[in-house]
């Protein structure tokens, strides 16, 4: 699911994550941790008017990817993803 490289200052973590929005994507960072999470919620109403039944499907995918990193990110650098 991803990928980390280092640059002479920086991390880079790539992540693929087809089939998920930006909204459906969840990064937290704890300590020296990288967690990438990927969440997709669906339901579907179906309903027979003629025969009064009705059907609902929920389906639910979780993705989840932690990446260690060697240092510990200090709490007063992070920055909110956009």
């Amino acid at each position: 699911m991803g990928t980390c490289s280092e640059e002479k200052t920086d991390f880079i973590i790539e992540a693929e994550l087809p089939g998920f929005s930006l909204k459906q994507i969840e990064i937290e960072i704890v300590e020296s941790k990288v967690f990438i999470r990927a969440k997709n919620n669906t339901q579907e109403l179906q309903q027979d008017i003629h025969n009064n039944h009705s059907l609902h499907k929920h389906a639910a995918e979780r993705l989840e990817q932690v990446v260690t990193l060697p240092f510990i990110i200090p709490k007063k650098l992070l920055k909110p993803f956009s």
